[in-house]
């Protein structure tokens, strides 16, 4: 594992909710270290990811992927990052290099499928979800993305179902409270 230095620590430790502070503690730690452990990077990418600063994350965990290319929860982050950004063939790339590494990661699988629905192929989004939803079966933001490929293919009914669920395991989701609205209008109740 590589050492991390002060304003480091202090940068992950301020994650959980000082968000700017923690981006001026690693900024600051850059400027002292001009050879800073890659971790570094991938730390305040996760902050960025968190401040919605996409741009920013994917660039961070760019240069980190470079030192380790192992760390599938590196590929997952960017992916979804690129997703954001709209790079969605990027986003698939780096998911399919997180399922490479790992087979079995329903969160890979959610984030391509998510980049699928969003590029407008509905088919391998599903099969994505699905495979998602098989592996863990409660993955709140597969079901929603599953009623909103269901809500696309004309199946209101469904969406507000796959909702449903996903409200049953996870209470007040807000995404799934968004679809079920929209599906409920659709379907015009």
């Amino acid at each position: 594992m590589q050492s991390i230095g002060p304003y480091e620590v202090r940068g992950e430790l301020a994650r959980g909710g000082m968000g700017v502070v923690s981006i001026a503690d690693f900024d600051r730690y850059f400027e002292l270290d001009s050879n800073p452990p890659m971790l570094a990077y991938f730390l305040r990418a996760g902050v960025h990811l968190k401040l919605v600063q996409y741009s920013a994350s994917e660039r961070d965990l760019s240069r980190y992927l470079e030192s380790d290319p192992q760390k599938i929860s590196a590929w997952l982050d960017r992916g979804f990052a690129r997703i954001r950004l709209g790079k969605l063939e990027g986003a698939i790339a780096d998911c399919d290099e997180a399922l490479r590494l790992d087979p079995d990661f329903p969160n890979a699988y959610a984030n391509r499928g998510l980049a699928h629905l969003k590029a407008g192929n509905l088919s391998l989004a599903k099969a994505d979800i699905e495979t998602t939803l098989r592996l863990d079966p409660k993955h709140p933001a597969a079901r929603v993305n599953l009623g909103w490929i269901r809500l696309k293919e004309g199946d209101g009914g469904g969406a507000v179902e796959e909702c449903d669920r996903a409200l049953a395991d996870t209470p007040g989701y807000p995404d799934a409270l968004r679809l079920r609205a929209e599906a409920l209008e659709a379907l015009g109740r």
